[in-house]
C-alpha cells in the first residue's frame, strides 16, 4: 500500500515542482538569478529557455537584451528636447534618440548596479545629453543644415558616451537627430540671406542670360552668314556646272558636226572615187569595145562593112552621095558630081 502511494506522491510532487520551480526565459531576453537567502546574485547571465527557479530561495528578473530607445523630445522619455546654443549663440531645438543595449553575458552586473526595471535610463540620460550637448553645441546653426557634419558630432558623443557607460554595462549603437527647430530670429536672418541670396542668383542668372542671348544673336548671325555663302557656293556651283555643261555640249555639237562633216567628205571622195573608176571602168570597156571591134572589122568580112558604112553616106562639105543612086567606085562618075574636070584629073593621073 506504501508504495502505491508513493508511486502516485512521485509524479504529483513533480507536477508541483515542475509547475511552480521552473520559469520560462523568453528568446528576445536574458534571465539574472538572485539567491534570496544568500541575497547575492548569480554571475551569469541566463539564455533564453527554462531555468530551475524554487520559490522562495530563488528570484528570477527578466531583462531586456534587445535594441532600445531612449527618446529625448517632447513626446519621449525626457518630455521636453535638447535646446543647444551653438557657438553664434543661436539656440536650436533638436529631439534625439539613443539607441543602446545591454552589453552582452553583462545583464546581471547591471542588475546589481542599477536595479531591477530601468532606473539605468537616468544614467543614459545623463551622458546623452552631456556629449550631444558638448559635441554639436560646438556647431554652427547654419551647420545643423548639413546632414554629414550633425552624423559626424552624434558620432562624437556616441564615441564618448560608450567610453563612460563601460562600467555602466550598456553600450549605445546609434545617436539619431530627428527634429531640428532652429532659433526664429536665426531662421528671419537665414530666409533674409537666402532672399539675397536668391536675388543675388537672379541678377546673375539675368546676366548669364543676357550673355547667352548674345550668344545666341551672334550664333544667328554666323549661322545666316554661313547659308549666305553656302547659298552663293551653291549658285556658284550651279553657274559653274552650268557653263561646264554648255561648254561639253558645244564641244559634243562641233564635234558632231565634224563628223558628220568628216562623213559628207569621206561619201563625196567614196563617190568620186566611184564615179572615177567607173569612168575607168567605162573607159575600160569601151577601149575593149573598140579593140574588139577593130579585130572583127580587121577580118575581111569586117573591111567590107566598113567600107558599105563608109559610102553608103559620104557627105563632103554641102554635098551629100547616096550610095544608093551612086556607084561610089565609079570614080569618074564620083568627079562629075562633085562639078570637077575628069579630063585634068586624067591628064594630071596619065603623067
Amino acid at each position: 500500500m506504501k508504495k502505491v502511494v508513493v508511486l502516485i506522491a512521485v509524479p504529483i510532487v513533480l507536477l508541483i515542482m515542475a509547475r511552480f520551480c521552473v520559469q520560462k526565459v523568453p528568446v528576445d531576453q536574458v534571465g539574472v538569478k538572485t539567491l534570496q537567502l544568500e541575497r547575492e546574485v548569480v554571475q551569469k547571465d541566463y539564455e533564453a529557455g527554462y531555468i530551475f527557479c524554487v520559490p522562495g530561495i530563488h528570484r528570477l528578473d527578466l531583462m531586456d537584451r534587445t535594441l532600445q530607445f531612449f527618446h529625448i523630445a517632447e513626446d519621449g522619455d525626457t518630455g521636453k528636447p535638447l535646446h543647444l546654443r551653438s557657438s553664434d549663440q543661436y539656440v536650436t531645438q533638436v529631439d534625439v534618440t539613443v539607441v543602446y543595449r545591454l552589453q552582452p553575458g553583462e545583464a546581471h552586473k547591471a542588475l546589481v548596479l542599477h536595479g531591477p526595471g530601468e532606473a539605468f535610463k537616468r544614467k543614459l540620460r545623463s551622458y546623452a545629453e552631456k556629449y550631444i550637448w558638448q559635441e554639436l553645441g560646438n556647431l554652427q546653426t547654419e551647420e545643423f543644415y548639413d546632414p554629414a557634419k550633425r552624423e559626424e558630432g552624434s558620432k562624437r558623443a556616441m564615441k564618448r558616451m560608450n567610453a563612460d557607460l563601460v562600467d555602466q554595462h550598456l553600450v549605445v549603437t546609434d545617436v539619431l537627430i530627428r527634429n531640428v527647430k532652429y532659433d526664429p530670429s536665426f531662421e528671419r536672418k537665414l530666409l533674409d540671406k537666402q532672399l539675397l541670396d536668391q536675388q543675388q542668383q537672379l541678377q546673375g542668372s539675368k546676366a548669364k542670360l543676357e550673355g547667352e542671348k548674345e550668344k545666341t544673336e551672334l550664333i544667328h548671325k554666323d549661322t545666316e552668314a554661313k547659308v549666305i555663302a553656302i547659298q552663293e557656293e551653291l549658285v556658284a556651283e550651279v553657274n559653274e556646272r552650268t557653263a561646264v555643261t554648255r561648254a561639253q555640249i558645244a564641244q559634243i555639237e562641233a564635234d558632231a558636226a565634224f563628223y558628220a562633216k568628216k562623213l559628207l567628205a569621206e561619201a563625196d571622195n567614196y563617190q568620186r572615187t566611184k564615179a572615177a573608176e567607173g569612168e575607168l571602168l567605162k573607159t575600160q570597156a569601151e577601149a575593149k569595145g573598140e579593140k574588139a571591134l577593130n579585130a572583127a572589122y580587121a577580118q575581111q568580112g569586117g573591111e567590107l562593112y566598113l567600107v558599105k558604112q563608109m559610102v553608103e553616106n559620104i557627105e563632103l562639105g554641102n554635098i551629100e552621095i547616096n550610095t544608093n543612086q551612086v556607084n561610089p567606085f565609079d570614080v569618074w562618075q564620083m568627079l562629075d558630081m562633085l562639078g570637077l574636070d575628069a579630063s585634068k584629073f586624067e591628064e594630071k593621073v596619065g603623067k
